[in-house]
């Protein structure tokens, strides 16, 4: 098992360190000059994502993160996370500025990773180091050659993050140079602490957290930090963000612009809505009118909670209806339906087409995170198919009543 290099464990490292400092002070309060002189075209610069940063100096790199962890579908306020590693050059002992002495520090390139939830998986898996996994969360991904490689015991079964912390004797059995912690749970927190005091490299990832589409898509470059694959990471995500900027300006170009709602039942009479999240953002980057969008709002990322009366008041109007979700109660009686344009009319769409139902598998929480511009494509050529008449759908499809 590869250790952290040995610049002292950062005593509790979760919240220890100061984020985004402008520059680096020395012992003696001077300014350190650290910082490389000019940008290598390796480099990479974070331009939507708000929970990470890579930043770079001479011999080191220094990858802060930062959330607010809450349970899913709580609409209270999160505890706060934050975190600073320091990647250092394989075999190297970096001169390191006074106020990261004790910071956490990892070798690069890892060559040995784990990982707890599948949306990092796609995002690892997309920059081609799948071959270098040996944890994974468990067997609910869409992944056919990763489960494949899972029943023949070449890669462990460590928790999946939404339900219980990682299993520490699995990882200590694997040997992970790092794992890849999704801080997307309450019980994730102390975990962070324990793996590290164990010995065990471990890295707090928020996907989850962003709040559009091509920020959590950003975060391959997060991780390519730790493969020392900047080049590769960039070109991908460029490649997504161009393409996904240009569908949105296309869509904003559209002569009319039609309604639709993002949602589902989750029993009871609550529906879950896209208000002020990732969901109500991408149907604002297609050219919609939601009319429970309010993108001041602060951001639920399972959704806003509405009753069926509620629903009713603000949504009956809306032309189309995204209604289709893994997490959806069985729907109200029909009599209720009915009183929506959408469901009379039958404009009703859902996000998993790429599922893999006997698996508990679905695609729309692996690749769509790292392809953005398809997902957003999807929703284009539903909304006005006359812009993109020849695309066909991958994530979506019509959500049969």
């Amino acid at each position: 098992m590869n250790t952290p290099v040995p610049v002292m464990l950062l005593a509790a490292a979760v919240g220890a360190a100061a984020w985004g400092c402008a520059e680096d002070q020395g012992a003696d309060g001077a300014t350190v000059a650290t910082k490389a002189a000019s940008r290598a075209p390796a480099q990479m610069e974070v331009r939507h994502a708000d929970h990470f940063e890579v930043e770079y100096f001479e011999g080191f790199k220094v990858v802060r993160t930062r959330g607010e962890v809450a349970a899913f579908q709580s609409n209270e306020d999160g505890e706060p996370v934050e975190d600073v590693v320091v990647l250092v050059p394989r075999g190297q002992t970096p001169d390191l500025p006074a106020h990261l002495s004790g910071a956490y520090a990892v070798e690069t390139p890892i060559r040995r990773f784990a990982l707890n939830n599948d949306d990092i998986l796609a995002l690892v898996t997309e920059l081609g180091v799948r071959d270098q996994l040996v944890g994974v969360g468990g067997l609910f991904t869409y992944d056919d050659t990763v489960r494949a490689r899972i029943g023949r015991g070449e890669i462990g079964q460590v928790q999946y993050s939404w339900h219980l912390p990682p299993d520490i004797e699995v990882l200590l059995d694997r040997g992970p140079d790092v794992t890849f912690m999704a801080m997307d749970s309450p019980h994730n927190v102390p975990a962070l602490g324990r793996t590290r005091d164990l010995g065990l490299v471990t890295a707090p990832a928020f996907v989850w957290a962003e709040r559009d589409a091509l920020a959590r898509a950003e975060w391959i470059k997060f991780f390519a930090a730790f493969f020392d694959l900047e080049t590769e990471a960039t070109r991908i995500f460029d490649e997504v963000e161009a393409r996904f900027l240009e569908l949105e300006s296309l869509a904003s170009d559209a002569t009319v612009r039609p309604s639709a709602l993002w949602g589902y039942h989750a029993g009871d009479g609550r529906w879950f809505m896209a208000v002020n999240n990732l969901e109500a953002r991408l149907l604002a980057s297609a050219g919609v009118v939601n009319p429970l969008a309010d993108l001041n709002a602060p951001v639920r990322r399972a959704g806003d909670e509405f009753s069926h009366e509620r629903l009713l008041l603000e949504g009956a109007e809306a032309e189309h209806w995204i209604i289709g979700d893994i997490h959806a109660a069985e729907l109200p009686p029909a009599g209720f339906l009915q009183e929506f344009a959408a469901w009379r009319d039958g404009r009703l769409y859902h996000n998993y087409a790429r599922s893999n139902w006997d698996v508990n598998a679905y695609d729309w929480y692996e690749s769509a995170v790292v392809r953005a511009d398809l997902a957003l494509a999807d929703l284009v050529h539903i909304f006005h198919p006359q812009l993109l008449p020849d695309h066909e759908l991958v994530y979506f499809g019509v959500f049969e009543r």
